[in-house]
């Protein structure tokens, strides 16, 4: 059975806790490794990374959709992904 160190570690490794909450579900208590938005932040960026390489990997016109519905900076995202700072 796993300490109740153990468990807030795994919650506090999950990119989207923050201040003992999570920033992106409106949930009381965090589920820890059993939520289905929990991923560390290696794993997120590795995910926006495979993403990225997807929308480059489309054609002109549907990339430049994509782009432009979510207000993408591909610059950005790609310094972002590769610098770690979490973008």
């Amino acid at each position: 059975m796993d300490s109740i160190e153990q468990v807030v570690k795994r919650e506090q490794d999950c990119f989207a806790y923050k201040n003992g909450k999570c920033k992106i579900l409106r949930v009381l208590t965090c589920e820890g490794t059993n939520c289905s938005f929990y991923k560390t932040l290696p794993e997120l960026q590795m995910d926006r990374q495979k993403a990225l390489e997807h929308i480059q990997a489309l054609d002109a016109t549907n990339r430049n959709e994509i782009i432009n519905l979510y207000k993408l900076d591909i610059e950005k995202q790609i310094s972002g992904v590769s610098g770690g700072d979490g973008s």
